[in-house]
């Protein structure tokens, strides 16, 4: 990963915007908590987080920007009050790094152009976050009551595999809507068709 960083192009100025962006993530979150209450726990922050590293990415067109997120958001969501945040971290590293890492194959400005690509690549990096996040809970014995008794409302007894299927799938529902967000704003901006 530090390899990885170190040879970014304009590194530079993808830190700086990266910094902004993660900021920005850090700040619509809590918005949106202040907003609608402690409902939605966490998964707002799936939806952000996809709008956030496919506008970056596209901004620049190279790979880099959306691991840079990912890090530096991942470190600022270790100040989160959250049973162990600590797991954000290679968590939200897993998500910028998996969107780099998809974006890249092939041509990366040229994917980064596809409303296809980008829609299907942010649910991949949703998935890697959620593999992460979820194994990581798992580990430390996490109990996921809130999980359960959401679903117990509706009749759903779901067990061991319901928690991934849960974790996956609202990963990969607010990822998708995410990217699909993001790819209007940056059609609006006219960010498909800019070089950098």
């Amino acid at each position: 990963l530090f390899v990885f960083l170190i040879t970014i192009p304009n590194l530079n100025k993808k830190l700086v915007y990266a910094a902004s962006f993660s900021a920005l993530y850090l700040i619509l979150g809590y918005l949106v908590t202040f907003v609608t209450g402690p409902s939605l726990r966490g998964s707002d922050a799936h939806l952000i987080r996809a709008l956030l590293i496919v506008v970056l990415a596209s901004r620049f067109k190279t790979p880099g920007s959306a691991t840079l997120m990912g890090v530096i958001s991942g470190f600022i969501l270790l100040g989160i009050p959250a049973p162990a945040s600590f797991l954000y971290l290679p968590g939200s590293i897993l998500a910028g790094l998996t969107y780099d890492l998809f974006m890249s194959i092939g041509n990366y400005s040229k994917n980064s152009r596809n409303k296809i690509l980008i829609i299907l690549f942010s649910i991949f990096s949703g998935i890697s976050e959620a593999v992460i996040v979820t194994f990581g809970f798992i580990l430390l014995g996490f109990e996921f009551y809130e999980i359960l008794a959401r679903l117990s409302i509706f009749n759903i007894a779901i067990g061991y595999y319901g928690i991934w299927l849960y974790s996956i799938g609202k990963n990969v529902i607010m990822s998708f809507i995410g990217a699909i967000v993001a790819t209007l704003i940056v059609s609006k901006l006219n960010l498909f068709s800019r070089n950098k």
